[in-house]
């Protein structure tokens, strides 16, 4: 093994991150090779494997993880915590003019050039000059500057010289609350207890990006004083095991908000322990299948918010557990953001109040579940209807998607929803209902709110499937005013006819075209399906907003929903459903399901 590498350690080649995996020769090459896996996983050209032969491993497990470079290629010069804080926060004519780790006047005869002209810079060095007092600065931001640890040169070094810069570290900069050290060279975890032990006001610490070796023995239980008053702590991307994420933050026992993004993680079997203060989880972008997978997250007794945007969940229970003994999964959760994930079916909807009986905040947005077609118009599902579902399925709701849920909201969605199922009980035998009320949870309750819906079941129908007749749609065609040039003006026109399903619309534009010696370009068909929605206000989803606390502390009041869809469209809560049949080659049957219908001719 090369004297001046070893396994494990974090380098930096013109910017770009790397940990050495391997140190050594490659066959059918001369000389001696580092084997890299680069923080970048697409920079590198392999996953450790060259000419059939496996020499190191990545951790990322990305096939392009991996490169081989030689030991003699330039590196980015490491730097310690307080070189990278001096680089960062200390201009060099400070430096110069007073110590070495600022303190010192600022001199203005530098100056701003642009195309040629002296810009005046008003109150920058009054900011310099505060961002220079080290010893009074509260949030440090040294990300990406090649810190290796709180040494020279990358150096480990002996535990007495170690304690002298822990205690120039607290002399230097004491008052720091918020310290980010994301993509830096650190490779020991010791490295940032020390730092965090010299700040004792330090309460939230990012370490997102770093590649950390095996936890050693002293940086565990050891060490559990170490962090006493951390609050919040981000280890996203750095490739930790969630046994790992457990050791460390049995450090932080005034944890409340901890971020372990980005990491691989698919199962979390152990529960955090000593940290029964946190209330806030993050996981998004982990490798996660179902909700019981974050187990360990949801033991937590007062957790209230969890994170788990950008993974592949698709259910709440892992197949083969028992509904009885795992529910509910959390008492105390009350926020959670599953957007972007693989929900595919409304029953993952139908058990959210089970597995979380205090949810009242939920974000659902691009999921696969939301992008069926509505199936009285075969097109994709609107903004307005899955929010109505959406809120409808789950009771205990308050704020979907950053939107707060009125009353009135609340009551046109769940009446919404009960029509529904009754359409869908309309389809069905009276003895096959249970069958369908099985995969409605909801539905008795919301009978018992606002009374059982009125089923009307078709009646047993004694023509022969297989004959012309049972092809036939009756089809009503009328205009509310006259639009053909014999027509009396006085009267409504009404043809009455019995079409084929297997007719498309332009057959049926053609048949109209005839009935009202119109001229075919110029006519729309508007099919009136007799069913009445609920009209919710539309809604945008803002990805990026902030506003969600605000929103669920918001008011929720709202007027009494109507129950006579008349009544309700005086008031603009309800419309009627209409389909507009558009030309084409689909055939009506696709679009009309029944026996008869009822067509609005109008003039475009």
């Amino acid at each position: 093994m090369d004297a001046d590498f070893h396994l494990g350690q974090r380098l930096s080649f013109d910017g770009a991150l790397c940990t050495v995996r391997y140190t050594g020769e490659v066959k059918g090459t001369s000389g001696r090779w580092l084997g890299v896996e680069w923080d970048d996983v697409g920079r590198g050209k392999h996953s450790g494997e060259h000419g059939g032969i496996r020499y190191f491993e990545c951790k990322s497990k990305h096939s392009t993880a991996g490169s081989f470079v030689r030991p003699t290629r330039p590196v980015d010069k490491p730097l310690s915590f307080l070189e990278a804080l001096q680089k960062k926060y200390v201009s060099e004519e400070i430096t110069k003019n007073g110590n070495k780790y600022g303190n010192a006047a600022l001199s203005s005869e530098d100056q701003i050039k642009i195309s040629g002209k002296v810009v005046e810079e008003v109150g920058f060095d009054k900011i310099r000059q505060q961002l220079a007092q080290l010893n009074e600065l509260r949030i440090v931001l040294l990300d990406g500057l090649n810190i290796s640890g709180i040494l020279l040169n990358g150096r480990y070094g002996e535990p007495e010289e170690r304690e002298r810069m822990v205690r120039l570290i607290s002399e230097t900069c004491p008052k720091i609350v918020e310290l980010d050290l994301s993509r830096n060279l650190l490779e020991h975890w010791q490295d940032v207890a020390d730092i965090c032990r010299a700040l004792p006001m330090l309460r939230s610490l990012r370490v997102n990006g770093n590649r950390f070796g095996v936890l050693r023995a002293c940086e565990g239980a050891d060490q559990l004083s170490t962090l006493p008053n951390l609050q919040g702590l981000a280890l996203d991307n750095t490739l930790l095991s969630w046994d790992e994420v457990c050791d460390l933050t049995e450090q932080c026992p005034s944890l409340t908000t901890l971020s372990a993004s980005s990491n691989r993680l698919d199962s979390l079997l152990r529960t955090l322990q000593g940290s029964c203060k946190v209330s806030k989880i993050i996981l998004e972008s982990n490798n996660f299948s179902s909700l019981s997978a974050v187990g360990g997250a949801l033991s937590l007794p007062g957790l209230e918010r969890l994170h788990l945007r950008d993974n592949s969940i698709n259910r709440i229970l892992d197949v083969g557990q028992n509904v009885e003994t795992t529910l509910p999964l959390s008492i105390s959760l009350s926020n959670l953001d599953v957007s972007y994930n693989a929900i595919d079916q409304w029953s993952f909807l139908d058990g959210l109040d089970g597995a979380f009986p205090n949810i009242s905040s939920l974000r659902m947005t691009h999921n696969p579940v939301y992008l069926t077609g509505n199936v009285s118009t075969g097109k994709e599902m609107s903004v307005e209807e899955a929010f109505m579902l959406t809120v409808a399925r789950v009771g205990r709701l308050k704020t979907l998607n950053f939107s707060v849920i009125s009353a009135q909201d609340r009551s046109n969605a769940e009446l919404y929803y009960l029509s529904r199922i009754a359409k869908v009980l309309a389809e069905v035998p009276q003895e096959d209902e249970r069958h369908i009320v099985k995969d409605h949870p909801r539905y008795g309750e919301l009978c018992d709110v606002y009374g059982p819906p009125t089923i009307v079941r078709k009646a047993p129908s004694a023509i022969d499937p297989h004959s012309l007749e049972a092809r036939l749609i009756r089809i009503t065609f009328y205009s509310r005013t006259p639009i053909s040039h014999h027509a009396d003006p006085t009267k409504p026109e009404n043809y009455v006819r019995q079409i084929p399903r297997g007719f498309n619309v332009y057959k049926l534009i053609g048949i109209v075209v005839r009935l009202f010696n119109v001229r075919p370009f110029d006519v729309r068909l508007i099919w009136e399906t007799g069913e009445w929605d609920p009209v919710a206000k539309r809604r945008d989803d803002n990805e990026d907003s902030e506003s969600e606390d605000e929103a669920e502390h918001a008011s929720a009041n709202g007027d009494r929903t109507r129950n006579n869809p008349e009544d309700a469209t005086e008031s603009g809560k309800w419309i009627q459903r209409e389909v507009e049949l558009e030309a084409g080659t689909r055939e009506i049957g696709f679009w009309i399901e029944g026996r008869e219908a009822k067509i609005r001719v109008e003039l475009k």
